[in-house]
């Protein structure tokens, strides 16, 4: 294939100077809006300048009645052009739009055709192809392409153009319209110039080459003795010809026979067929990766499934938390949880009946090293039941092993330290003794405070405010935590006796105790170890720190959509994949009956051409398979003529 030329010359370089100004006058857009106006204006100046110029050269030669040199200025492209832009062109639309279709008429002869101009009204053109032009669609349309570029080229005030079908008849090409572009070309300045391209001297039968003509991409391939020539333009597709093979071979026999030969073998690769309603034309036009689209359209169709599944969840599901202690058991109902997130569509009804008990929870930790205090395990064990009645069973929890039940899930997602507290009043009565939740706060190592609300206490409540320490050390004078596991557990409390303010009616945290209603009963923060006590002054009771339990927060989640959100996920997955490993193809192959060529036996002969086209083929595989599917074509043909 010829290389492009980097630098234009003569007739290119002022056909594409059209471009090159609006490249330039984009470009200054990168300077402003007041840089992009001046440059327009600029431009605006110089054409009117140019036109007025021109316009006194063209009423010159009217003074001098020169016809002759008005219409040798009008055959040159560059001066009718710009004839044209300022309305000075001396021949009026009909004579233009006559001149144009004279120089497509040798192009329309070459396809055994011929077009006639019927009338102009207004700005629309009506015209009537003539011959065998439209017996292919596709040649058709490209001639079509070709007689309106030339007559929007020739008359720009032509804003349609209508074709209007002949009637049935034979048509005959006249031989002047073949010849008209023959003659045209041996007058001086009749028309377009002929461009010499000694490199299709070399193309060799068969084969297929690229060549920049006048600034324009062509394509060319021999044939027998025969050269072809085609503008690198796709009518269908609007595209380049690039990536599409061409074959094309003389077959003895019948085309009909050869049409249901190439039929046979090209339903054997998974083609589908489109043949031909009558027996007027003989070709199938074959197409496979239709399953491409079922895999983008089953992409798309999964995404939009998967943002269904997200709003299922988000309607019908449901998040709630729980903080239960070692040894305590909680049922999933809303007045038993922490904090309950339900969907807009959840009712306090919906929420599963199960109940869970916390058994034991183990924690460990690294002991030595850069990483000491860092966690290594964490496992509770629990038993639950599904339903009232219903049988318990026994499971553990651990980070990302959640626990499956009644349609949630169940995860494990903290800990911390409970301790455990007896409370005697002044009467010498029990009154509290329970484990309290103390949570840890940013000291580190579970260095957790907590609060103990006496309300049964008598003659008045009791109130606590303390920090349990896992592992205590004493740092400057102040107790802090140096392990996260309870190596050496301790706990500091101040005392306040007076109202609580439970029955005030305003909701209180149970880990902080409003003591604006309190006295305090000790000074300083008393240190208690597991199995001490602590005397309130003026008799009003005792506290005993008895121990210490380990509690686990909890995360319950119900998400309906979860699952049709994964099924969707894989689906779209899957049709990705699909789309990029189905490629499309498609294969045209025509027959047409033809005489003899040269040096070849007499008898009835077809003309058979292959084309092909690769839709999407990145990997740049479709010639080979192309080249074979060819040669099975051939190979069927004969085997069909052997029968």
């Amino acid at each position: 294939m010829a290389d492009r030329p980097e630098e234009l010359e003569g007739d290119a370089l002022w056909r594409s100077a059209g471009d090159r100004i609006q490249t330039l006058l984009d470009a200054t857009s990168a300077g402003g809006t007041v840089a992009r106006e001046r440059a327009e204006q600029l431009v605006r100046e110089v054409v009117e300048l140019y036109g007025a110029g021109l316009a006194r050269v063209v009423a010159t030669i009217g003074d001098q009645a020169d016809a002759g040199m008005l219409d040798r200025l009008a055959a040159d492209d560059l001066v009718a052009s710009l004839l044209l832009v300022h309305g000075l062109h001396p021949h009026d639309v009909r004579r233009r739009v006559s001149d144009a279709l004279d120089q497509v008429r040798p192009y329309l002869g070459s396809h055994g055709g011929d077009v006639h101009l019927l009338d102009i009204v207004g700005d629309t053109v009506q015209l009537q192809f003539a011959g065998s032009c439209k017996s292919c669609p596709s040649s058709a349309v490209t001639l079509e392409l070709a007689v309106e570029d030339a007559i929007r080229a020739a008359a720009p005030e032509i804003s349609s153009i209508e074709l209007v079908t002949p009637e049935a008849a034979a048509a005959v090409i006249p031989a002047e319209s073949l010849l008209a572009q023959v003659h045209s070309r041996a007058q001086p300045n009749g028309g377009a110039t002929w461009h010499p391209v000694p490199d299709l001297a070399d193309l060799a039968a068969g084969e297929v080459g690229g060549f920049s003509v006048a600034g324009v991409v062509v394509l060319a391939c021999r044939v027998g003795d025969q050269l072809y020539a085609y503008r690198d333009h796709c009518p269908a597709c609007d595209g380049s010809l690039a990536g599409a093979a061409l074959h094309r071979r003389a077959a003895g026999g019948d085309p009909v026979a050869y049409a249901v030969a190439v039929a046979a073998a090209s339903a054997g690769h998974g083609f589908r067929l489109r043949r031909p309603d009558g027996d007027a034309e003989h070709w199938v036009s074959a197409e496979k990766g239709y399953l491409r689209e079922a895999g983008n359209l089953l992409f798309h169709l999964a995404l939009l499934g998967v943002l269904v599944s997200v709003a299922l969840g988000g309607l019908f599901g449901y998040k709630a938390d729980r903080l239960l202690v070692q040894g305590t058991t909680f049922a999933d109902t809303q007045s038993a949880l922490d904090e309950f997130y339900p969907g807009r569509f959840v009712t306090a009804a919906d929420l599963g009946p199960f109940a869970i008990t916390l058994n034991r929870f183990d924690a460990s930790y690294i002991t030595s090293g850069a990483q000491r205090g860092q966690p290594s395990s964490f496992e509770a064990q629990v038993s639950y039941t599904a339903h009232p009645g219903g049988p318990v069973l026994a499971d553990s929890l651990a980070v990302n092993r959640p626990l499956s039940v009644d349609g949630a899930k169940v995860y494990l997602i903290g800990h911390g330290y409970a301790p455990v507290f007896k409370v005697t009043d002044a009467r010498g009565q029990v009154v509290y003794d329970q484990a309290t939740p103390f949570i840890s706060g940013p000291g580190g190592n579970f260095l957790s405070q907590g609060v103990v609300k006496v309300s049964g206490a008598q003659p008045e409540q009791l109130g606590f405010t303390g920090v349990f320490v896992p592992t205590a050390v004493e740092v400057g004078g102040v107790l802090e935590s140096a392990f996260p596991a309870a190596d050496n557990p301790v706990v500091s409390l101040i005392a306040y006796a007076g109202n609580l303010g439970l029955n005030s009616g305003v909701p209180q945290s149970v880990y902080q105790m409003d003591t604006a209603g309190m006295q305090r009963l000790t000074s300083a923060p008393q240190l208690l170890v597991p199995g001490q006590s602590l005397k309130l002054p003026d008799g009003q009771g005792t506290i005993a720190f008895t121990g210490y339990v380990p509690w686990v927060s909890l995360a319950i989640t119900h998400d309906p959509g979860q699952l049709p959100a994964l099924i969707c996920g894989i689906a779209a997955l899957g049709g990705l994949l699909l789309s990029f490993m189905v490629r499309r193809r498609r294969v045209f192959v025509r027959v047409r009956a033809s005489s003899p060529a040269n040096g070849e036996p007499d008898g009835e002969q077809s003309t058979v051409q292959v084309g092909g086209l690769a839709r999407t083929d990145a990997s740049g595989s479709f010639e080979a398979e192309f080249a074979s599917l060819a040669a099975e074509l051939r190979s069927a043909h004969r085997q069909h003529e052997g029968e």
